[in-house]
Order: C-alpha cells, then sequence, then structure tokens
C-alpha cells in the first residue's frame, strides 16, 4: 500500500494551510531534483529580512485580476469554481490535500493518503480534533458528504468522482473510496480544483440565495471566517479565533480585491491601499524593482508556451522531421527571454519547469543556431524556404507571435499571421490546423493538464501525427501507481516529443507580482495551483 504523509516541518510552514506531521519523508513527497532556469535573474526576490519576527494583528489587502463573480460552497458554484473561486477564500476553508511544484501529495486535512497496491482504493486519514466554524465536527461522514454533493451538483473538476464507485467509511476519521480503476488524475483533481474543499454539511442544508450563499454555506475549517463580498470588487474575511492550530493565524482581516487595470492597482500599491498585486507585466516588474520595491516571481507554479505544426498530411513541409527541427533551432529563446519579457521569462527546451516531477535532467537542447536551421530546411528539400501561416490566438502577447515570425522568416519560412479568437482557437484541436499553431494560453502546467492535452477526446489534434500507440501509452501513464514509476514513462514520452519535434517548447513564466516588504510568509504560488497562498502562516511588520 502507498502511503502519503508530511514531508517535512520545512515544507509544511512553507505551505498554506498544512500543519506539523510525525510521518518520516516518503516517497511519494520527496523532493524532485532542480536546476535553475536559464535567466540571468533568480526566479523570485526574497522579501526583506524582518527585524522582528512574526507578530499578530494587521490587515492583507490583496489585489487579484480574475474577477469576483459568485462567493458560496462548492456545491453551488458553477461558473469560475474551480480555476478561479477557490483560491479566492482559501483562508475560509481547507482541502484534504494539495500537491506540491512537482505534483506530488501534501495532505493537509487528511493527515496521509493510502493508496492500494492494485490502485483500486484511497484511504484518506483524517487529521483529528477539527471542527466546522458553526461547531460541527470534521470527520469521515463530512467527507462522504461533500464529494457526494460536489458530484451531485456537476461542479467544475467533479467529474473526476466518477470514478468512485463507493465510499466506505472505517471509523470517525478514516474513509476508503473504493474506485472502479486507478486513474493518476484522481488525486490530482482532487487537489488542484478544489472539489475535495471541506464545508460543513450543517451550514449547507441552510437554504440560502445566491447573495447570501457566502455568509450562510461557505463555514470551512480555515483559519479566517467569511465576512462579506461585493461583486467584482472585494471578498473579506476575519480571524478565527477558535482556529484548531493554536496560535494562528496571525492576521486579524483579509481582504482580496479584483482591480483589473493594471495600472490602477500598481497605483493602488504605491500608494500604501493595498499590499500585493499579481500577473504584473515584465515592465512594471523592473520598474518596481528599480524602484526599490519587494518583487516576486514564483518557484512553484510555471506555464509553458510552446508551437506545434500539421505534420500529419506527407505532402506538408512539417511532416519531415528535419524541418520541424529547423524550427526548435531557428527560435532564439534566450533573445526572447531578455527583450520581450525583460529577464523575467525563463528559457524553454522542454514542456516543463525544472521543478516539476517530468522534467528531465540534461537533455540535450538545441541552442539557436539559425544556419543550422537552414542547413536542415536544404536536407529536406527546402533551400529556398517556404510559406505558410503561424495561428496565434487572443489569449497570447502578440509581440511574442511576431517575434517568432522574424526568427521563422530569418531562416526561409515565411509566415502569414493569424490571430484567432479563443473560440476558433478552440477548434484547432478538434478540426486540426494548417502550418504552425503557437497557443496564446499557457499549457502543461500540471500532471493533469498533461492528460486532458493527450488523452481529452476533444484534444486530438488531428492534423497532427503522433506514433503508434501514442493514446495506449499515455493511458498507461495514467494508470501507474508509483509516482516515480509513473514519471519515468511520462518523461520517455516526452523524449519522443522532443527527439522528434513534436511540440516545439520556447518559454516558461510565472505570474510576476508585488509585494508591501512588511508582509512576511506569504508564500504566493508556493504549490501548483494559481492564487494559493499561506493564510495561516502569513504575518505583517507593524
Amino acid at each position: 500500500m502507498k502511503k502519503f504523509c508530511f514531508i517535512s516541518l520545512a515544507l509544511v510552514m512553507i505551505i498554506g494551510t498544512l500543519v506539523i506531521g510525525s510521518c518520516g519523508e516518503p516517497k511519494e513527497t520527496a523532493q524532485p531534483t532542480t536546476t535553475q532556469p536559464t535567466t540571468t535573474q533568480p526566479t523570485s526576490t526574497p522579501t526583506a529580512t524582518a527585524t522582528v519576527g512574526p507578530v499578530y494583528g494587521g490587515k492583507l489587502v490583496i489585489v487579484r485580476n480574475t474577477g469576483i463573480t459568485e462567493i458560496g460552497a462548492p456545491q453551488e458554484l458553477k461558473g469560475g469554481y474551480g480555476g478561479v473561486t477557490y483560491p479566492l477564500w482559501c483562508p475560509v476553508t481547507e482541502t484534504l490535500f494539495i500537491v506540491d511544484a512537482a505534483d506530488r501529495i501534501v495532505p493537509t486535512l487528511a493527515e496521509s493518503v493510502d493508496i492500494a497496491a492494485d490502485g483500486m482504493s484511497v484511504t484518506f486519514n483524517l487529521r483529528k480534533g477539527v471542527k466546522f466554524h458553526d461547531g460541527t465536527d470534521f470527520n469521515a461522514e463530512a467527507v462522504r458528504y461533500n464529494l457526494e454533493a460536489v458530484k451531485a451538483a456537476k461542479v467544475g473538476g467533479s467529474a473526476a468522482l466518477d470514478n468512485v464507485k463507493s465510499y466506505e467509511i472505517i471509523d470517525d476519521h478514516t474513509i476508503k473510496a473504493n474506485l472502479n480503476a486507478f486513474d493518476a488524475t484522481f488525486l490530482m483533481s482532487l487537489a488542484q480544483s478544489g472539489i475535495a474543499v471541506m464545508i460543513s454539511p450543517t451550514a449547507l442544508a441552510k437554504p440560502t440565495t445566491p447573495e447570501n450563499a457566502g455568509k450562510d454555506h461557505l463555514v470551512g475549517t480555515g483559519p479566517f471566517l467569511f465576512d462579506s463580498w461585493s461583486l467584482d470588487q472585494y471578498i473579506r474575511m476575519k480571524k478565527n479565533p477558535n482556529y484548531w492550530q493554536e496560535g494562528r493565524p496571525y492576521l486579524d482581516e483579509i481582504e482580496i480585491r479584483n482591480m483589473p487595470d493594471y495600472t490602477t492597482s500598481v497605483m493602488a500599491f504605491k500608494a500604501g491601499e493595498v499590499d500585493m498585486v499579481e500577473s504584473i507585466d515584465p515592465a512594471q516588474y523592473n520598474e518596481l524593482k528599480e524602484q526599490g520595491y519587494t518583487v516576486g516571481i514564483p518557484e512553484g507554479l510555471a506555464f509553458v508556451f510552446s508551437f506545434r505544426t500539421a505534420n500529419a498530411d506527407p505532402d506538408s513541409p512539417f511532416s519531415k522531421k528535419e524541418v520541424r527541427e529547423a524550427l526548435w533551432y531557428a527560435v532564439d529563446r534566450e533573445g526572447l527571454v531578455f527583450g520581450l519579457g525583460k529577464g523575467t521569462y525563463n528559457v524553454a527546451d522542454q514542456l516543463a519547469a525544472p521543478q516539476q516531477g517530468w522534467y528531465i535532467k540534461d537533455y540535450p537542447n538545441r541552442q539557436y543556431n539559425p544556419d543550422k536551421a537552414r542547413e536542415l530546411l536544404a536536407l529536406a528539400g527546402y533551400p529556398d524556404g517556404f510559406e505558410t501561416v503561424l495561428h496565434g490566438d487572443v489569449r497570447g502577447r502578440q509581440d511574442d507571435l511576431v517575434a517568432l515570425q522574424n526568427y521563422f522568416g530569418a531562416v526561409g519560412i515565411v509566415c502569414t499571421l493569424d490571430v484567432a479568437d479563443v473560440a476558433r482557437a478552440s477548434t484547432f484541436g478538434t478540426e486540426g490546423f494548417d502550418g504552425i499553431f503557437q497557443s496564446g494560453f499557457p499549457n502543461w502546467s500540471s500532471f493533469s493538464s498533461w492528460m486532458n492535452v493527450w488523452l481529452s477526446p476533444v484534444a486530438t489534434y488531428p492534423t497532427m501525427k503522433f506514433p503508434d500507440n501514442w493514446t495506449e501509452s499515455w493511458q498507461d501513464v495514467r494508470s501507474e501507481v508509483d509516482y516515480d514509476t509513473r514519471m519515468a514513462k511520462m518523461q520517455a514520452l516526452l523524449k519522443v516529443v522532443y527527439d522528434e519535434a513534436l511540440v516545439i517548447p520556447w518559454m516558461w513564466d510565472s505570474p510576476r507580482y508585488v509585494l508591501n516588504s512588511k508582509v512576511h510568509d506569504l508564500k504566493w504560488d508556493a504549490v501548483d495551483i494559481n492564487g494559493y497562498f499561506d493564510p495561516v502562516n502569513v504575518w505583517k511588520e507593524k
């Protein structure tokens, strides 16, 4: 039986709602070997050293640009829940477990997670002595109630629960999920979509309205209590005086504001009205850093950008490996990192960042070499190059797309630009595309998203050709119980992608932010969930 328990005191204190555990460091949660990304700047700028230790009191104000459209329990949220809504109220609720930057299980309300040797059941060993804000006990029955409720409501991410054949309550603090088949994305989905967030069953039984659902139903076990919210304006949370971790939290109040205009939000930061602004652009990041403000780039979250070609047609230039390799050699990744990214991007020669479990250490990359690109084109029968289409979409930076167009053109691949709206770009996966496609939306930031790419019935990319038994090979990855074996199988398949230049990465980055230097231990995006931070241990100097 595979068992996941707390990884170490150091990581526990780093990650939001975690607490100290008594287990030794198990294989599943061991930290992967990492290397530094290829930039001349560190991936983050640490907060200035405090002159005092953690102190109590104060209000933390965070600015996000994701919108605040609905607030309530998971069971009643249909819109932004999963991708956007859950992190907005993570100080109020806690989940059974989360995942680290390498997508390893990190338990929270579940002290450990046991997977049967055959993968056909998962047992959650729950933390004892925890109560919801209304005094209701957190126990195995509450877990069953929540998981069944989110499945019945069909909230975002709950399709993973279709794999559960039955729940078996062993005792008050042990519950087993019997599965139809082992699926590695099952636990990932519970951790990353928020469907394993625990809400008081007593509170959920009360009738409410959408306007009052936050007050009536957002009753969790977290370090803060829900206070109030306003549509697309803010959500406010106040300290829970009866939190189960003694001596926590430090802050009195947390407020998350929605301010989609970056200029306005940065002005509010400089005026001292807010403590943190996320997703600032590279120019803002460097300007604020030069002005002495504390800026950061998360180390726990990574979004990879890449492009791919329509290589299935045997008459297409892209059906030839030499042409696809020429595209790889044609792009000056470091030039883009230090030009468009102003040193805040990271060079990507893989569809992974170094901290992710499927990163292949010491894989030989193809350095920028336009002469090599021209040589490969000549070998493929295109000494004078050819014309094609470079597709992008409105979600991406257009200067990135133009830069790629210029690099390709410099070696003889002349591209006409096509910037699709989101609806049309989404059809490329089902209906195919011609030429080259540079998605404006980053991809492959988590194990679950990888599985969606290769195994989703709506992302087949019919104009792309992959090796024989490709889908079956990815199904094998998905059904592998052991983490290390699963990652090894995944790396082997990705090596084929790189060797054959089927999908070509060029950059990865993380959402840049600026932070009040008086705020400590926020741990923004320290885990593989965008917008997730540490409400338990964050504190603010007076």
